[in-house]
């Protein structure tokens, strides 16, 4: 039985994790996109005057929980392949903002499975990266060994994480777009923590009108601060 994806709420998405008096976050929000990641974990975000702070795990290792981010607007033609995006999106009918990577758009078929993501039949997977583990407070606190594959689509490259325990897997049955073909104003977005996210593997691709900004950096901590997302 998996211990990852049960009932309990997610606790370790809290507002306490995003610093800087010039970022008024907005603290009823942050808890609302915390609580409704009721039955998975997901990669949530609060708003601020200047950009967006994350509070979940499923862009790591890219993002990580309480990174405060930089912004740019959507382009009109839309995002491209690669690019890690800010969408609204209803989760068991509550609202909220979640940050995921695309990874195909309109006019491609995408195949998604644990051996990895197939875009118009090319693996994005191009080799292994460095066995990392992640703690997560869910039920109780858990020390998550991962396994990682670096991917690249777009002129990007990145790392993706996998749960290396099958007990923290997402179930498969959950994976209901697995198999899509991208429809037009529409993308395809994952999580990089592949086994934290909540993504188009399982809701399907988003629309182009729902994204609200591209991410183009981290700004905090300053030990992580990049431009080149």
């Amino acid at each position: 039985m998996s211990m990852w994806w049960s009932t309990a709420p997610m606790t370790n998405a809290s507002t306490d994790m995003i610093r800087g008096s010039n970022r008024p976050w907005l603290g009823r929000a942050c808890r609302r996109l915390a609580t409704i990641g009721a039955v998975c974990l997901m990669a949530a975000a609060c708003q601020g005057k200047d950009g967006f702070g994350v509070v979940s795990h499923s862009m790591a290792p890219t993002l990580l929980e309480g990174d405060e981010l930089r912004a740019t607007s959507v382009p009109k033609a839309g995002p491209t392949v690669g690019q890690i995006v800010v969408y609204d999106h209803l989760r068991r009918g509550e609202p909220g903002s979640f940050i995921h990577r695309v990874v195909a758009v309109a006019g491609d078929t995408v195949q998604a499975s644990r051996e990895g993501i197939l875009v118009n039949g090319k693996s994005l997977t191009t080799g292994a990266c460095q066995a990392s583990s992640l703690k997560v407070e869910r039920d109780k606190r858990y020390d998550v060994a991962l396994n990682c594959t670096t991917e690249s689509a777009g002129g990007r490259t990145w790392s993706a994480f996998q749960a290396a325990d099958k007990r923290f897997q997402m179930p498969t049955r959950l994976f209901v777009h697995s198999e899509a073909t991208v429809p037009e104003g529409h993308v395809y977005v994952v999580g990089d923590f592949r086994d934290g996210s909540e993504d188009s593997r399982v809701v399907g691709p988003i629309a182009l009108r729902t994204i609200r900004a591209v991410i183009v950096g981290i700004d905090e901590p300053a030990k992580r601060a990049r431009r080149d997302l």
